[in-house]
């Protein structure tokens, strides 16, 4: 893996580009990777990868919050869509994670 923020090819713009969109996303609204995928119209697989591997080493405070959303995701959105449907981003990451980091 080479290092996306000091080379400025076409391919590390587009992965940085994609990487930000799904930080957004996902610290926004809490999303799965599914919903994730229809609002930024990246790929599932790809959605998976670029967060377990470009996210993961240069957005570390994102990632952390990122894997708290899935591991909530995992957990509470088995259960039926009223237990989970009106939670706030904010309950699910606490007071670890400030929402002004970009």
């Amino acid at each position: 893996m080479y290092d996306i923020f000091y080379d400025e090819s076409a391919k590390s713009i587009k992965i940085r580009t994609e990487c930000n969109m799904i930080c957004h996303c996902m610290l926004n609204t809490g999303c799965t990777i599914r919903e994730c995928e229809q609002a930024t119209g990246i790929p599932k697989s790809t959605v998976h990868a670029l967060i377990h591997s470009y996210i993961e080493r240069y957005y570390s405070s994102e990632y952390t919050a990122i894997v708290k959303i899935l591991e909530y995701n995992k957990t509470y959105r088995s259960k039926p869509k009223s237990a989970w449907l009106y939670v706030d981003v904010k309950s699910i990451l606490g007071e670890d994670y400030n929402e002004e980091k970009d």
